[in-house]
């Protein structure tokens, strides 16, 4: 088989990734409907954009739990879900802060790297299931190149993370 690379389309991505990731499953159980995510900008860090889609994907899991804890919503869920909207903002400018800050030499992460972490993502997040990250991508506006460049960035903070550290 030969890898995917980012130049493909997102449906053969995510074809290929649901014909690796995941066994065929019988009924799958049923998911409400994200609410439609407004296209815009977040935050600009050091002249570069954090978007609305960027926020909405890494909340996408937190909003699931949320809505399984209080089914019916209400003000708390409300409350929970504003908080972990800022929390989740605020890590993505830290990163992207993180990143610019303490680049230099550059971080190189490798595809192997980033198609690892996307399957993490897909078992830790998604119970497995490629179709319900799909689904959050979609709802989300956010493109699969989108996503990796997410998680590449998330594997590079934590890399800068651990050579900080290392110099301590």
């Amino acid at each position: 088989m030969k890898p995917l690379t980012a130049h493909r389309s997102s449906v053969s991505f995510f074809t290929a990734l649901i014909a690796v990731v995941m066994p065929p499953t019988a009924a799958l159980a049923e998911e409400k409907p994200n609410p439609k995510v407004e296209i815009g900008i977040s935050a600009k860090v050091n002249g570069r954009v954090i978007t609305k889609s960027e926020v909405a994907i890494l909340l996408a899991p937190i909003r699931a739990r949320l809505d399984e804890r209080f089914p019916e919503g209400g003000p708390e869920h409300e409350r929970l879900l504003k908080e972990s909207q800022k929390d989740v903002l605020k890590e993505l400018i830290d990163r992207r802060i993180l990143i610019d800050q303490f680049n230099q030499p550059p971080v190189q992460i490798a595809p192997e790297e980033v198609q690892a972490e996307v399957q993490r993502e897909i078992r830790d997040n998604y119970q497995g299931n490629a179709d319900k990250l799909r689904e959050a991508l979609k709802a989300s506006r956010m493109t699969v190149d989108g996503f990796r460049s997410l998680l590449r960035d998330r594997l590079i903070a934590k890399e800068l993370q651990m050579r900080q550290a290392k110099k301590k």
